[in-house]
């Protein structure tokens, strides 16, 4: 193994992983709705129906999870990545050409499947392979990049739509994606430390360390054990419970628009939103670094509530809203940064690629449907309080879940003891 004092490869992956959220979620995921209206406008397609397309590409990307679990670490991480991005880059390019809904979608369904191998699992994965030491930082910085690739390739995006139309937009943001992201996949990306000769980083030097080292990446929790516990029950209804409010963000500006905000003013929510999604990554993931996980995700969810409850009070102040769409924000943050964390914490890293995988399946079905959800209850009610009341009871339940994972982990830990022990009788 190299010994490596100044520099270590541990970096050069973050970086990777940094374009591969950039790409993944921050492009292909964040900017599908900015065709949506040249779209429908054209075609004559139901904003409902073209909406549709995100729910087929959420449970695509459900039903793949698993296979993700058992491939990731079989093959070569560059040639799955690399291979999915193309898979999906060409199911965007390829949209180009339709004129039928149920074409988008087949897109929808292609995206969703590659996307499983993208979005979610593999970065924490590969993160947690590679840093001993400061995996919350890492975790942060990488997470930003879903929110500064949809902050910045969303009106990079609407530009290709107003000069060139949505077809030709369709292909060029395709190319340009695989530009950005497949030089990284294909020769700079490792899976784990090993492949390029080195020790994870943080790797304690003294052998006293390098044991307690040993141990903990040996200690986990047995799948069987992990998934039939209540502790892992939490946490699959804490995932699911945020896929489910992540589907608020899209209806900001509605929201906006019906306390009587001007366009503009109502169109600055979604971006008060981003910049929470940006900056509370980074504070997420120091911050479980430094006070662990668990206080970190139960403060993050009752600020969610506080800023749920805000836009109750608010009477259309626009301070008030935008203050509330900077806490909502946060919501990115318990999905990008705190299930990969929780998971890690509760269930230890052995098995983290499986357990993580059903945690994902979660959010990922929830999520499907949440953009839906929302929407139909404001149509019945003709108002957002309904869904900002809903938002508050699950961000409650959120922090009361989370304290049960924690507190029934000891439970789980005696299952395994017996487990053990019969095993050696």
């Amino acid at each position: 193994m190299k010994e490596k004092k100044k520099f270590h490869y541990a970096w050069v992956v973050l970086i990777v992983c940094c374009m591969i959220n950039f790409a993944g979620l921050g492009t292909i995921f964040n900017t599908s709705g900015i065709f949506f209206p040249s779209v429908t406008k054209e075609l004559g397609i139901g904003t409902g129906d073209m909406s549709l397309y995100m729910t087929f590409l959420c449970l695509a990307m459900f039903v793949a999870s698993p296979l993700v679990a058992k491939l990731l670490s079989k093959i070569d991480v560059r040639i799955t990545l690399s291979v999915a991005f193309v898979v999906a880059l060409s199911a965007i390019a390829v949209m180009s050409l339709y004129t039928e809904i149920w074409q988008w979608y087949l897109s929808g369904i292609v995206i969703g499947f590659a996307g499983a191998f993208i979005f979610y699992i593999p970065i924490p994965v590969i993160v947690q392979n590679w840093f001993h030491k400061k995996t919350g930082m890492a975790l942060g910085i990488i997470g930003a990049f879903t929110g500064i690739g949809g902050a910045i390739m969303n009106p990079v995006i609407a530009s290709f739509i107003d000069s060139f139309g949505w077809r030709t937009a369709y292909v060029i943001t395709a190319i340009i994606i695989g530009v950005i992201v497949l030089p990284f996949t294909i020769f700079v990306l490792r899976f784990k430390p090993e492949d390029k000769g080195y020790k994870p980083y943080g790797y304690a030097e003294t052998l006293e360390d390098q044991e307690t080292f040993k141990k903990e990446n040996e200690k986990g929790v047995p799948v069987k054990v992990a998934i039939t516990s209540l502790a892992f029950f939490c946490v699959i209804i804490i995932a699911s419970f945020s896929g489910l409010i992540s589907g608020l963000n899209q209806l900001l500006t509605s929201y906006g628009d019906t306390v009587g905000l001007t366009t503009t003013a109502a169109a600055t929510l979604v971006s008060a939103s981003m910049i929470s999604n940006l900056l509370t990554k980074f504070l997420f993931g120091a911050a479980s670094d430094k006070f662990g996980v668990k206080m970190t995700l139960i403060v993050s969810v009752l600020l969610i509530a506080f800023g749920f409850s805000l836009f109750f009070i608010s009477h259309g102040t626009y301070a008030t809203v935008f203050t509330a769409s900077l806490l909502y924000g946060i919501h990115a943050s318990v999905i990008i940064v705190g299930l990969p964390l929780i998971t890690k914490e509760l269930f230890g890293k052995k098995h983290f690629v499986e357990i993580f995988s059903y945690v994902t399946m979660g959010q990922a079905l929830v999520k499907s449907f949440g953009f839906a959800v929302f929407g139909y209850m404001y149509d019945l009610s003709n108002s957002y309080e309904p869904a900002f009341t809903l938002g508050i009871i699950i961000c409650v339940l959120m922090a009361v879940l989370t304290v049960g994972a924690f507190r029934s982990r000891r439970k789980m830990e005696i299952v395994m003891k017996k487990e053990i022990g019969e095993s050696m009788q």
